[in-house]
């Protein structure tokens, strides 16, 4: 039995496997307007 109850390793939420040959910088660009989001987040909160 194999449970992937809070194992998603295609969870929308993470970036899509790309090859190799492709440039990383959409992964880059995404992760910094997550971080971005998260920060503005952050100060609504306070």
């Amino acid at each position: 039995m194999i449970h992937m109850h809070g194992i998603m390793p295609y969870h929308p939420s993470y970036p899509k496997p790309q090859p190799v040959n492709r440039p990383v910088k959409e992964d880059t660009d995404k992760n910094r307007s997550f971080q971005e989001i998260l920060q503005e987040k952050i100060s609504q909160n306070r």
